[in-house]
């Protein structure tokens, strides 16, 4: 706890003494990680590949090549959003001005997860860097390898007093959010968001979450079902389903279920090969303790394809689960592994009453032809964000806002919606002296008339 409250003084006297408020320098830090990054492209890779045993498509495509996007986009727009901007003056308030200004919170804590180590530590670091904060990073102690690289890459390529790493295990993670930060911004599950948002709370610290849930993805008759059952397959696989954004669970309308599942094994086999433990292509669990979680999970409803295990390499098969119930041990609680329960509706009204009758997801996807079907769709249900025939695409754009709703997550960010969840934002009224409109002041004598006017 005193090295952590050593941490957050030095930083806090950086902020205080103004060192991220310029644009310019915080241009200057962005620069130094971008480039710091690029160098760092072979050791974040094989630290990913390490980790998770991601293959090195989705060690750049899924992670450094997102963070680089993101990071490139915020340099071409930070100074256009820093700047204070003019909005709309009531007649009330006439000859006067009004402006938005945008300010830094101060000494940001990010606590990123193990599942997407270098992309959920870089994405949210980038973001409060932009915004004029200084910032503690927390990597998980369970990607240890990615944390030792994040950790080289923040010391050679920032100030230790606009950017520092903290590395350990849970009780430093409590230290962390209970020192006096004054942003918290996490992502994890949703029993360690409830405890880091009671240590804020007594602060009254403002927190972004990053959670997960269920996330559900409805087939309706009418959806291309082989072009669904590969982006599905895609989506719920990748990173061995240990993505906090991919299909949790298939909706499948009962008249095209079993046409679903023939296309989905299908596309498995096609993906990962007759034998998925031998693909390059196809990762690992994180460790024993989640592998055996995944396991436990195998024993409800009927195995479609996959099944197999290996606890040696951590290694479970991409798996399709069908006869499965809501009472089922897989279907309550997010999976977060290669895992894919399946169950039919008969109505779409009988669908999403269900999911409306849950927790609300992250994500949602939708695949049908209909437009006005997947706006009901979209409209009817609340969910943090998702895709129209397609999954988990929807992350790739830092240009919609990412974040959950509900038990799935508080905030958002990506992009420009980064640099507003680290900055508040600061009204104010210029109002100059040679006009001062008298019937403001009291005695208001035969003033309310004119006042009910004025605000009518």
């Amino acid at each position: 706890m005193q090295e952590v409250t050593a941490v957050v003084a030095r930083m806090k006297n950086a902020f205080g003494a103004g060192k991220t408020l310029p644009v310019a320098e915080r241009l200057r830090w962005l620069e130094s990680l971008e480039r710091c990054i690029v160098r760092y492209d072979e050791s974040i890779s094989s630290a990913l590949k390490a980790d998770l045993a991601k293959p090195p498509f989705e060690s750049y495509g899924h992670e450094t090549g997102l963070v680089l996007e993101e990071l490139r986009l915020i340099k071409r727009k930070l100074r256009r959003w820093a700047r204070p901007s003019f909005t709309y003056t009531p007649l009330h308030l006439w000859v006067g001005t009004s402006r938005v200004y945008t300010e830094p919170y101060g000494v940001v804590l990010v606590i990123a997860p193990w599942n997407y180590p270098f992309l959920l530590t870089m994405s949210p670091l980038v973001g409060a860097l932009a915004a004029g904060n200084c910032v503690i990073v927390k990597p998980s102690e369970f990607a240890s390898e990615s944390a030792d690289v994040i950790g080289r890459i923040i010391r050679e390529a920032l100030p230790d007093d606009v950017a520092t790493v903290v590395t350990g295990e849970a009780d430093v993670s409590q230290a962390l959010v209970s020192a006096p930060v004054d942003y918290v911004f996490f992502t994890g599950g949703f029993s360690t968001a409830r405890s880091v948002m009671h240590a804020a709370a007594d602060r009254l610290c403002p927190v972004t979450l990053e959670l997960g849930g269920k996330s559900p993805c409805i087939v309706e008759p009418d959806a291309n079902i082989d072009v669904a059952a590969r982006r599905i397959v895609w989506g719920k696989f990748l990173n061995a389903g240990q993505t906090c954004v991919s299909p949790d669970y298939v909706y499948a309308h009962e008249s095209i279920r079993n046409r679903l599942l023939q296309a989905m094994a299908s596309s498995v086999s096609t993906l990962y090969g007759p034998d998925p433990h031998a693909s390059p292509d196809f990762g690992r669990i994180v460790n024993d303790r989640h592998f055996d979680r995944l396991t436990a999970l195998l024993h409800a409803g009927s195995i479609v394809s996959g099944g197999e295990q290996l606890r040696s390499e951590r290694y479970i098969a991409p798996t399709i689960l069908t006869d499965v119930s809501w009472q089922d041990p897989v279907m309550q609680e997010e999976i977060f592994g290669p895992i894919l329960p399946v169950l039919s509706y008969g109505s779409l009204a009988e669908a999403k009453e269900s999911i409306r009758s849950r927790p609300r997801p992250l994500a949602l996807y939708a695949f049908t032809r209909n437009r006005r079907t997947a706006e009901r769709i979209i409209r009817d249900i609340p969910f943090g964000g998702g895709c129209v025939n397609d999954t988990v695409m929807h992350i790739a754009s830092f240009h919609l806002p990412f974040g959950g709703t509900g038990s799935s997550g508080l905030g958002g960010y990506h992009g420009k919606y980064s640099f507003e969840a680290f900055s508040h934002r600061k009204g104010v009224l210029f109002h100059p002296n040679f006009f001062d409109l008298p019937i403001r002041y009291s005695p208001y004598r035969n003033n309310l008339p004119i006042l009910r006017r004025l605000l009518g």
